[in-house]
């Protein structure tokens, strides 16, 4: 249950950094850093720092080499999952990308970008066939359609725990 309040907690604040600022300080994601070690060694004993460094490095193996989100919410989403456990750090990840993605469908009808958004996946998608590997991906830079990405994992966040405590 600890886990759970301090999970909501980190990743609520840095949510509003990130709706806020657009950013999260990195004094922040390293306080989830260490309420996820100070977890894991008060539940197991030393043996949580092995589980610690684990459940910090794959979010970020994962995310980075898929090029799905920006360095930030790696590092933000990696230290959420030091304090999860993982089955539950899988299903706020997947409810994350859903809740961008309703969020970004929401933003596009908002602003009335959509065709300038599908030309540029479109040109994305070109670029990684015609190069045959993954590419950065080119986003339009305008301020009014900013996606806190933060903001989103924090919302699955709560989902994810609320039907974890209502189960």
């Amino acid at each position: 249950m600890i886990q759970i309040l301090v999970a909501q907690i980190f990743i609520t604040i840095a949510g509003a950094m990130d709706v806020r600022d657009h950013k999260v300080s990195n004094l922040w994601i390293l306080s989830g850093y260490v309420a996820g070690l100070s977890i894991r060694l008060w539940n197991i004993g030393p043996i949580g720092i092995k589980d610690f460094i684990w459940n910090a490095l794959w979010p970020m193996l994962l995310l980075y080499l898929l090029f799905l989100i920006r360095a930030a919410d790696v590092k933000v989403f990696s230290a959420l999952a030091t304090i999860l456990i993982p089955s539950l750090t899988i299903r706020v990840l997947v409810c994350s990308f859903l809740f961008g993605a309703i969020f970004s469908i929401v933003q596009i009808i908002k602003t009335g970008d959509g065709l300038a958004r599908l030309i540029a996946v479109r040109d994305y998608v070109i670029d990684v066939a015609s190069e045959r590997k993954l590419v950065a991906y080119q986003t339009i830079e305008r301020p009014e359609s900013y996606m806190p990405f933060v903001a989103c994992i924090a919302a699955a966040n709560f989902f994810v725990m609320l039907l974890e405590v209502m189960s």
